[in-house]
């Protein structure tokens, strides 16, 4: 069994409305780059660099894919108009 820091936090963060799914999207964009991830949510090749877990895992949430460990952000994105996340979609 793994164990857990106790000093580790999770984050969950909601993104509502137009405006807010926007910007969430581009935070999570940032965030994506500063923890090393490509756009599919697999670590990027670190060179001599030790990767912090506890940061990672404290905004985004670890899977398993065809043998992969991929990292999911910890958000959840609101409109009540479906347009603004499909066209989120269509940039990714």
């Amino acid at each position: 069994m793994e164990e857990v820091n106790p000093k580790a936090k999770e984050y969950l963060l909601l993104h509502i409305g137009q405006a807010g799914i926007q910007i969430g999207h581009e935070i999570w964009n940032l965030l994506q780059s500063e923890h090393n991830l490509e756009n599919n949510g697999t670590l990027k090749e670190k060179n001599n660099q030790k990767l912090n877990l506890d940061n990672l895992n404290s905004m985004f949430y670890e899977v398993e894919h065809s043998h992969e460990k991929k990292y999911v952000p910890r958000v959840c994105f609101i409109d009540l108009d479906p347009m603004t996340i499909s066209q989120l979609k269509r940039l990714d």
